[in-house]
């Protein structure tokens, strides 16, 4: 049975994670009786806790708003999730905050988990990572192994779905386009690899450690989105496009080909992961053309069509409106000139 200390931590726990809790679900939580549980209630209101009554069907316990901020007690996901939101903070002018931030919620968390935390405050580089998903043990066994400095073995799925085994030495997990990498030295390859955590499983982690080399940047993430950048996606698309290339470079994202056909038309290689990705984006192309190879990219020619189809009916709608707008507009300003 947890000692008095250990129950009265968890009770702080729960009130924390939740914001009304009933008695008897906080009883029957912590396996004690109602009795203990505002006893374990009071002790915590001795400590300075403001610990309120909520009436009502659904109501309960619920820790109310203090003079201080209480300790926070997190598991080994939440503090992970904590480390790499802070550091996402990178670049936006809250670098220093966010550092203390980080040296703060890691001095706190007890032994076992600080040393994870740690590995994870250090060997994590954030930015652009709205909406991306990663599995929280992977990054910190990553992270970890970063820090010890151990090489992983991992089975690794291409964009093209072929899965080979690859045996690393990692240095830096980044985010970045909303996507999960690892930077690493591939033992095999012999250079360095940016290896997207949504397409890894860890298989184990091998014995040897390794001796740092010098990394490949000063600034890792910028490194890592270069890469990312001029990487050919699966999908690949040939345009005849009616502008200099010269002028198109700059629309056009960093993995794009573009050649000048003549001053004034040039042929683009876009790729991406499906035509369905591709489609909508060529509007940022702002010139006329056309596909090289209608009947290779007949799927692209579709989507191309559906896109059409949604931007017409928008503006048809919003066509229909405008009238309608300026009539209310005109017959305001007749009324008004009327009352003058």
């Amino acid at each position: 049975m947890p000692s008095t200390v250990e129950r009265t931590l968890q009770l702080l726990a729960l009130l924390q994670a939740r914001p009304v809790w009933s008695g008897e679900e906080l009883a029957r939580r912590l396996e004690v009786t109602a009795r203990t549980l505002r006893t374990d209630m009071n002790r915590l209101r001795e400590l300075g806790y403001r610990i309120e009554g909520v009436p009502g069907a659904g109501g309960g316990y619920r820790l109310g708003p203090g003079d201080r901020l209480p300790p926070l007690l997190f598991d080994a996901d939440e503090s992970v999730a904590v480390l790499m939101g802070l550091r996402q903070l990178a670049g936006t002018g809250m670098d220093e905050a966010a550092e203390q931030a980080i040296a703060k919620v890691v001095r706190l968390l007890p032994p076992r988990l600080r040393s994870q935390a740690q590995a994870v405050a250090e060997f994590t580089e954030a930015g652009g990572t709205r909406g991306a998903t990663v599995d929280p043990d992977l990054h910190t066994a990553l992270t970890t192994a970063c820090r010890e400095r151990t090489r992983v073995r991992i089975e690794y799925r291409s964009r093209t779905g072929e899965t080979t085994t690859r045996e690393v030495e990692p240095y830096r997990v980044v985010g970045v386009r909303r996507r999960w990498y690892l930077l690493a030295w591939d033992t095999s390859r012999e250079d360095w690899r940016t290896l997207r955590l949504d397409r890894m499983h860890l298989d184990t982690i091998a014995a040897p450690l390794f001796k740092p080399r010098p990394l490949p940047a000063d600034d890792i993430a910028a490194y890592v989105l270069d890469r990312v950048d001029r990487t050919p996606w699966p999908y690949q698309a040939e345009l005849i496009v009616q502008d200099a290339s010269d002028r198109l470079v700059d629309r056009l994202p960093l993995n794009a080909v573009v050649e000048p056909i003549t001053a004034h038309t040039s042929r683009v290689l876009l790729s991406a992961d499906s035509p369905r990705h591709l489609a909508p984006w060529l509007s940022h192309l702002e010139a006329d053309f056309h596909l090289a190879d209608p009947d290779r990219d007949a799927e692209l020619a579709r989507e191309i069509q559906r896109v059409q189809q949604r931007y017409a009916a928008a503006a048809t709608t919003a066509g229909a409106r405008m009238p309608a707008a300026r009539s209310a507009d005109a017959g305001s300003a007749a009324e008004n000139t009327h009352r003058s």
